[in-house]
């Protein structure tokens, strides 16, 4: 018997990163009864909330997984969704947030210079460090994931201010280790040489020791996220100033993405 000229890279498979479980694995007919997407959202049959989708198996599953982590962390870890649940503050003003935590690592800067003492500066790394994780891990989701911002404009106003409060993190880091670069740096040259470095211009003017090893992962560190943030992320908002997105389509149930004549029950997994 011949084979079908259609051959499929890896199973299409409906997945569920809540449940850890496959619901339908696609075949080769079923793509004449159903439209399938990669990456269609459903909504699964245990929970609405339960983060659902159409994948490639198996890195499909595990790359699904990485992005309801990221959700939760969003949800539940980042600071910017505590002030909103605890204290309303911050709810629905992320620009607000974005601004406070701005001005907060620069008071952690200003502190640093004006304090020397080690509790401060190994409490400040830790701070500025989350800091860095809770940005990537926002801008990541929104672009990428969630995909739909309340606002364009707004979202890329909160990517610039998110992008000066990583420069700032970093310019804390480079004064702390301000003997291991020529020249003894103050807090103007740490930030100066941080926004020199995470947009790539690299003046040579200041530059960190042979033997400072530290330093040169940091920098290194710096510019891969200068990278990410400035060629992916900043390039997508600016793609939703161009292009808004429309969302008119409800998200579908696991029926809907299913050939019609299956049904779903227990645990059956076909």
């Amino acid at each position: 018997m011949d084979e079908s000229p259609i051959r499929l890279p890896a199973d299409i498979i409906a997945y569920c990163a809540s449940c850890k479980k496959d619901y339908y694995t696609y075949k080769e007919e079923d793509f004449a009864k159903v439209e399938i997407n990669i990456g269609t959202r459903f909504i699964c049959e245990k929970d609405s909330r339960h983060f659902a989708a159409i994948v490639k198996a198996p890195q499909g599953r595990i790359w699904l997984v990485i992005e309801k982590l990221i959700i939760d962390f969003e949800k539940y870890k980042s600071l910017r969704r505590w002030f909103g649940e605890w204290w309303g503050l911050f709810k629905g003003r992320s620009l607000l947030y974005s601004s406070i935590r701005l001005s907060f690592i620069i008071l952690l800067l200003i502190f640093n210079y004006i304090i020397y003492d080690e509790i401060l500066s190994t409490l400040s790394i830790l701070i500025n460090i989350y800091f860095i994780f809770d940005i990537l891990i926002i801008h990541t989701s929104t672009a990428f994931i969630s995909k739909f911002p309340a606002n364009s404009l707004r979202t890329l106003v909160s990517a610039l201010l998110s992008f000066v409060s990583l420069a700032t993190c970093f310019s804390l880091f480079y004064y702390l280790m301000r003997n291991q670069f020529n020249g003894d740096l103050n807090t103007i040259d740490a930030l100066y040489f941080s926004f020199v470095t995470i947009t790539t211009l690299g003046y040579g003017d200041i530059y960190p020791l042979q033997s400072s090893w530290l330093a040169k992962i940091i920098i290194m560190i710096e510019l891969i996220i200068s990278f990410y943030f400035i060629a992916i992320l900043i390039s997508v908002f600016v793609s939703w100033v161009s292009i808004p997105p429309l969302m008119t389509k409800k998200v579908p149930t696991l029926k809907d993405v299913l050939p019609p004549e299956i049904t779903i029950s227990g645990d059956n997994n076909k």
